[in-house]
């Protein structure tokens, strides 16, 4: 009897080690997620945006909200996480527009395009970024073209490409907000545009097409942001009203994979300037190329009333620059951007080296 209850009290005790072990097993295996909501424009209510989840659990979606706008999903589920996840807001405008678009299939059935538009769209236009479920990811050539009611455009992002022509010759627009997500912007897309104002070019931008902007001669002011690499010919030719250009640039950083320190290895910017780019824009005054210009084409500027300042010396001249790059531009060699720019004299410039 005692050796019977030896035993039992020997296999309880195996039975108790052996589920300890099991527990801690399994909770030490027991991983915790990140998961990371990106607003996408909007404002946080309540909540947190960055969550550790475990693994299997579902994580928290912020109270969010964007003036003019319905959050209309999350880009990815945020229930059993099992991996570190960003999940971004889809927003959709509270004004939905799609009367009057004209939507084209692609290849996917989850996409569509805008290929058409009803003539008589007027005042603000406000392009949606799904219809019928279906994600839509950009305009097609010539789409709004002429549109003489059209005054303002506004794009969520979402939209990737805008095609050729796509807002040529909109005589009343003022302003355009292009999506963060725009990566492709076609030929003449707002060519003779005359009352266009103002408009904001995306990160994610890497070239400015031929004659995108020919003719709008109310552009006051742009600044092209450090991911364009390419102004193409005749992009702002005939731009009249033209006072101010901004040309950023961007730091190019590396992390050192055993200690971890970040560092700049390099900078980004504008790479090359094609012929005409900014031929016609009497009242440009002055220009700073940033350091990161490799090519410059002929007569890409030519105004005898502009100068043209660049950290290059005269004589080390890039093999890429063209000998009359600057027309009848003044140059200023070797100029050397001071410490402040509130000087009147002094012209404004934007993180170049």
């Amino acid at each position: 009897m005692k050796q019977k209850i030896k035993l039992g009290i020997v296999l309880g005790v195996e039975f108790v080690a052996i589920a300890v072990i099991l527990i801690l097993v399994f909770f030490a295996g027991k991983k915790t997620y990140t998961v990371t909501f990106d607003l996408n424009g909007g404002t946080l209510i309540s909540g947190e945006l960055v969550q550790s989840v475990p693994q299997g659990k579902n994580a928290t979606p912020p109270t969010v909200a964007k003036d003019g706008c319905y959050l209309r999903s999350w880009s990815a589920s945020h229930k059993q996480i099992t991996h570190d996840v960003v999940i971004e807001a889809v927003w959709e405008w509270e004004i939905i527009t799609t009367v009057g678009f004209k939507y084209s299939s692609t290849e996917n059935s989850d996409y569509c395009i805008i290929e058409g538009s009803f003539d008589n769209l007027y005042g603000d236009v406000y392009v949606p970024t799904h219809h019928d479920n279906k994600k839509i990811l950009g305009i097609a050539d010539s789409v709004f073209a002429n549109h003489d009611g059209i005054t303002n455009i506004h794009m969520l992002d979402g939209i990737l490409s805008i095609g050729d022509e796509a807002f040529r010759n909109c005589d009343n627009l003022v302003s355009v907000e292009l999506p963060g997500t725009l990566k492709n912007l076609g030929t003449a897309a707002f060519e003779g545009c005359v009352k266009l104002e103002k408009v904001v070019f995306p990160d994610e931008l890497t070239i400015i097409p031929e004659r995108a902007f020919a003719g709008c001669t109310s552009l006051k002011e742009i600044t092209v942001p450090a991911s364009v690499k390419t102004i193409s010919k005749d992009a702002f030719a005939g731009c009249t009203s033209l006072e101010k250009i901004v040309f950023e640039t961007a730091d190019v950083t590396e992390k050192d994979s055993v200690t971890g320190v970040i560092s700049v290895v390099g900078i980004k910017g504008l790479e090359n300037i094609e012929s005409g780019a900014f031929s016609g824009c009497e009242h440009l005054l002055s220009v700073v190329l940033p350091s990161t210009v490799e090519n410059i084409e002929e007569l890409a500027f030519d105004n005898p009333l502009l100068t043209v300042y660049t950290s290059v010396p005269e004589e080390d001249v890039p093999e890429g620059w063209a000998d009359n790059w600057h027309g009848e531009s003044l140059v200023e060699w070797e100029f050397t951007a001071p410490d402040s720019a509130d000087d009147e004299d002094t012209p404004k410039k934007r993180s170049w080296l």
